[in-house]
């Protein structure tokens, strides 16, 4: 997710020093549906309802709102209420260099990309040596992947880096009772291998009688709709963070079969899944074209797969794992403050 625009340095009213602390995270201006936003208004409503803090969404332009999911966070907005001195301002990776600015904030990010956190805001070496985090107020990273985590420990060894576990809606992201020759996608990232391999199957005549749905722009029923309908999910995302679209597929049992991008590592395993290195078409559309000629010879023990797949990831991204997370996390980020 890399829409973030900088927040602006000098909002039009500076807030009372002596005003009670909150926690604001920002958030883009971006209308359009993408699960990295949806995770900030998670965020806020699990730092209230967990930790009874005074959080906030922090949008830029007032009365700015997503429309294609309903949240209870409520939301603040900076051309009319500035960063206070007693505030935590919570920041998204992809804003490189404004952690340069409101120098007297104190500041965590949320990092929901490792490998987005170094193109955004930096130049190639020989330039000026990069900015470091913990030099600009920065007290700790909330991350969402062992992946990330790893990579982050890596590079910032200085800060303290925890992970939060996300939360699959279990009510929302479920199986269907029946199964339709349905093949989804989602096409923002990738679109040209999701081209080539869909292309090679339809060649091949392994689409016959297979529904082809590009989840593009949908509200988070409707994607969630869809899901539990379809028979196949393939995966197209790289680099990721953690990926979501291939997790909320598996929870409503798809056969998920793609890139891992890194991040989904720890959840796309062969056992469950259809893991493909990134890159590699031939395999990937040898995969799919496999996975269908076993369903239509009998589909009971993908259907098992894909039962065990939903399982997995109902147990390890629950609720109470993800709250229980983030009251570790956020003990960990904050600890400095």
């Amino acid at each position: 997710m890399r829409l973030f625009p900088k927040l602006k340095k000098s909002p039009p009213h500076a807030r009372d020093p002596a005003a009670p602390p909150r926690v604001l995270v920002s958030c883009p201006d971006f209308a359009a549906p993408s699960g990295g936003v949806r995770q900030l208004y998670n965020l806020v409503e699990g730092l209230r309802e967990e930790l009874a803090l005074d959080a906030y969404v922090y949008h830029q332009t007032g009365g700015f709102r997503p429309a294609w999911f309903q949240s209870p966070a409520p939301v603040r907005y900076a051309d009319s209420d500035a960063l206070g001195a007693n505030d935590i301002w919570v920041m998204p990776e992809v804003w490189g260099g404004a952690i340069q600015n409101h120098p007297e904030v104190r500041k965590v990010i949320f990092n929901q990309n490792a490998y987005y956190t170094f193109t955004n805001g930096y130049a190639l070496p020989p330039a000026p040596s990069p900015f470091r985090p913990a030099e600009h107020g920065v007290r700790g990273i909330l991350t969402v992947s062992e992946d990330s985590e790893r990579v982050l420990r890596h590079v910032y060894p200085e800060l303290p880096v925890a992970r939060l576990r996300y939360h699959i809606d279990a009510t929302r992201f479920q199986p269907g009772a029946t199964k339709q020759p349905r093949l989804v996608y989602m096409p923002r990232k990738h679109p040209e291998e999701a081209m080539q391999v869909l292309n090679i199957l339809a060649l091949r005549g392994a689409l016959q009688g297979i529904e082809i749905i590009a989840l593009d722009g949908r509200s988070e029923s409707e994607t969630a709709g869809i899901l539990k309908t379809a028979l196949i999910f393939l995966s197209f995302g790289y680099p990721e963070g953690f990926s979501l679209p291939p997790a909320e597929a598996m929870a409503c049992a798809c056969l998920t079969i793609g890139y891992h991008g890194q991040g989904a590592r720890e959840f796309m395993q062969p056992e469950i899944s259809w893991p493909i290195e990134t890159g590699d078409i031939l395999h990937f559309a040898r995969t799919v074209e496999t996975v269908l000629d076993q369903w239509r010879l009998d589909p009971s023990p993908l259907r098992q797969r894909a039962l065990a797949a939903s399982a997995f990831i109902h147990r390890h991204y629950s609720r109470e794992a993800h709250r229980a997370s983030l009251r570790a996390a956020w003990q960990t980020v904050t600890a400095r403050s």
